[in-house]
């Protein structure tokens, strides 16, 4: 929730006003809004525990016993109470991609964010559907690329450092290919043997692989960013839909200014 937050508020700040945010400005604002970020994702899971928990000891009195006459006149309650539930998954599905930039944009509060996110989503429907799509589509796209790009780097120092290393006499394979398997479009990281290779051999293996893993940690990382940015413009986008307000006026309106704006000098007051 912490490095999440602050992405999603970098996001904010440069959709709404084309400011670049700094990490330490973003880890502010999200460190006076902590608790926001850390209970938003938790208040509809909340919601529907403690219905179900309802709805279940009812049951368990109502339909176990003499009683059931009375939980046959009173099931409209369950009824309704089952609506509330199939309301809150449906918030939880649909809206709870909108609840972190609801916070980042404007500061709202953990109530104010949840209703957001489901209301932007029942009002506009389509298209926040449409703009799920698109961004899963170009998500997908520009994810299969890196990746091709990281595999390629991969190969390629596979290839070039090992073309020259001297091979293993005793063991009769490429020293380098124990060091380094060589990568494939499935596996970028095959297991290494590292009983076959001696102290330095075994430690030399295990930094090779600590960076190769680093390398391979930038696919997953860029996963992470791309959904919070993503979802903070399709916020961004659905509030202009419904409200009417503007990317700009979403965070001079009611969120906080980044104390990093740069300073403008005003007409007339030159010199």
């Amino acid at each position: 929730s912490y490095f999440g937050a602050a992405l999603s508020r970098m996001t904010a700040m440069q959709t709404a006003r084309h400011t670049r945010l700094g990490l330490a400005d973003a880890q502010s604002f999200v460190r006076q809004q902590w608790w926001s970020y850390l209970f938003v994702p938790i208040a509809p899971a909340f919601v529907i525990g403690a219905v179900s928990l309802f709805m279940m000891i009812a049951g368990v009195v109502l339909f176990s016993w003499v009683l059931d006459i009375i939980g046959g006149a009173l099931f409209f309650v369950a009824l309704a109470a089952g609506f509330a539930l199939a309301f809150a998954i449906f918030v939880m599905i649909g809206g709870f991609q909108l609840f972190y930039p609801a916070i980042s944009f404007e500061g709202a509060g953990v109530f104010d964010a949840v209703s957001r996110g489901a209301s932007y989503v029942l009002n506009r429907p389509w298209r926040w559907l449409f703009y799920s799509m698109v961004a899963t589509v170009y998500g997908a796209v520009t994810y299969l690329f890196l990746g091709f790009v990281l595999f390629l780097t991969l190969w390629v120092t596979h290839k070039v450092m090992g073309q020259w290393v001297v091979a293993d006499n005793l063991m009769g394979v490429d020293r380098f290919e124990e060091l380094m398997p060589a990568p494939t479009p499935g596996n970028p990281t095959p297991p290494i043997d590292y009983e076959a290779l001696n102290g330095t051999g075994a430690l030399s293996a295990w930094l090779i692989r600590f960076w190769v893993l680093g390398l391979v940690a930038l696919l997953y990382a860029y996963g992470v960013s791309f959904y919070s940015c993503a979802q903070s413009w399709i916020y961004a986008l659905l509030r202009r839909s419904v409200d009417g307000v503007g990317f700009s006026d979403i965070v001079e309106a009611e969120g906080e200014m980044p104390a990093a704006a740069p300073d403008k000098v005003e007409p007339g007051r030159e010199g």
